[in-house]
């Protein structure tokens, strides 16, 4: 009865384990783009510095696509900026969903409009809730989000 409490809690105490030393989160962000263009996902440490870039260059069309950023195993950040176009000809953009992954658990879903919830938009866009086509300006930089207080909280829970 002993050996098998204990192997109950071997095995118990590994799994906590490896689940907390493991992480794999992806940003999934299911959008229009009408012309070609160039997304960066920047990832930041808890003092807002840049720790990863990640770029993917999309393929303009009249239909949604799933632009995922798969963010390096077991990285330890808190926050994230979004920039969501680097083409100046890129006028409006349709957002679907943002949704965040680890372990291919979704953690943050936001159909719809529902990203406003956990982004901000800082720079270049304008919302437009009622036709859901957002108003992008280049004109001092790109236009870009960044994770607010709710994502940052959702990130910093997800990885402790």
């Amino acid at each position: 009865m002993r050996f098998l409490l204990i192997i109950a809690a071997l095995i118990l105490f590994s799994c906590k384990n490896k689940n907390s030393e493991t992480s794999e989160f992806k940003l999934t962000l299911e959008a229009i783009y009408l012309a070609n263009d160039t997304v960066f996902l920047k990832v930041k440490d808890n003092k807002d510095l840049e720790i990863k870039k990640i770029k993917i260059l999309i393929k303009g069309k009249q239909a949604y696509q799933k632009i995922n950023f798969n963010l390096p195993k077991n990285i330890n950040f808190s926050n994230v900026d979004l920039e969501i176009s680097s083409n100046p000809s890129q006028k409006t953009i349709q957002i679907k969903n943002i949704e965040v992954q680890n372990n291919n658990n979704i953690i943050i879903g936001t159909p719809g409009d529902q990203f406003i919830y956990y982004f901000f938009p800082v720079k270049g866009i304008g919302i437009n809730f009622e036709t859901g086509f957002h108003k992008l300006n280049h004109d001092n930089g790109n236009p870009y989000f960044t994770g607010n207080d709710l994502f940052k909280k959702l990130i910093k829970e997800e990885l402790n």
